[in-house]
């Protein structure tokens, strides 16, 4: 076709091997030094070759998106496999260690999907831990009344990190592990101790949505759904924070 079998075979070889820019510059140059009457014949080998230049680079470009669309779903699926891992620290309260269990952004996850998702979860932990501190502040301020749960043998008339301590009369005090609180009574009392508190309504809202995740990752979306609601009657503005959390919960 192109008038030289040597120029040809280079061609040929070069496009063989996926070196089609070196062909087509090979193409070029062989066009260049040629008459006026190869050209047709030579532009037409240069088009097949820049036809086969975007295909490949079409080719390569699907390669590489699947490539990372792998990766993103395998680290994607350690970190969906951590929250189930973490199911039993959640209903201990053992938050801290459900954060710990979160591989470290840096080193461990390398695509920005995983990322972003580990460090929502990070802070999802975090915001559960925050609702022990409410519970401490709040029963350090104001013990909380026997009358308020069947559970209770007497006012919790003290709390820490470690747990609470129960009045019982004039018999003495019992020593409860946060372990040893029920999960039940927990979600109570921090529900109880934010709808009291002289926080702002966003605040509360903000608080609300904390109790959200933690009743959520319980298994009860019913009541998730439920806090969801209470939350954003009191702040409008936190409904796009509540979707950034559980994007699949359904609330009024």
């Amino acid at each position: 076709v192109l008038g030289s079998e040597d120029a040809l075979a280079v061609v040929t070889r070069l496009v063989s091997s996926r070196q089609t820019l070196d062909a087509q510059n090979e193409l070029e140059a062989f066009r260049n030094a040629s008459g006026p009457l190869m050209y047709p014949s030579i532009d037409r080998e240069i088009n097949r070759i820049q036809r086969t230049i975007q295909s490949q680079a079409r080719k390569q470009q699907n390669r590489e998106r699947k490539a990372v669309e792998a990766q993103v779903n395998q680290e994607l699926d350690r970190v969906k496999a951590i929250i189930a891992n973490n199911a039993q620290f959640v209903t201990r309260k053992e938050f801290r260690k459900a954060e710990e269990a979160i591989p470290p952004l840096d080193g461990e996850l390398t695509t920005p999907d995983a990322k972003a998702f580990a460090q929502l979860l990070r802070e999802r932990y975090e915001r559960m831990e925050g609702l022990r501190r409410l519970i401490i502040d709040g029963i350090r301020a104001s013990p909380y009344p026997k009358s308020s749960s069947p559970e209770l043998r007497g006012d919790v008339v003290f709390a820490t990190s470690a747990g609470i301590t129960i009045k019982l009369g004039d018999v003495g005090t019992l020593d409860q592990t946060w372990e040893q609180v029920s999960i039940r009574l927990f979600v109570q009392m921090a529900r109880d101790y934010i709808l009291n508190s002289k926080l702002s309504e966003p605040e509360k809202a903000d608080k609300l949505l904390s109790l959200t995740l933690l009743v959520n990752d319980l298994g009860s979306t019913k009541s998730a759904a439920a806090l969801a609601t209470q939350a954003n009657q009191m702040d409008p503005n936190i409904a796009p924070t509540i979707k950034r959390f559980l994007p699949d919960l359904v609330y009024p």
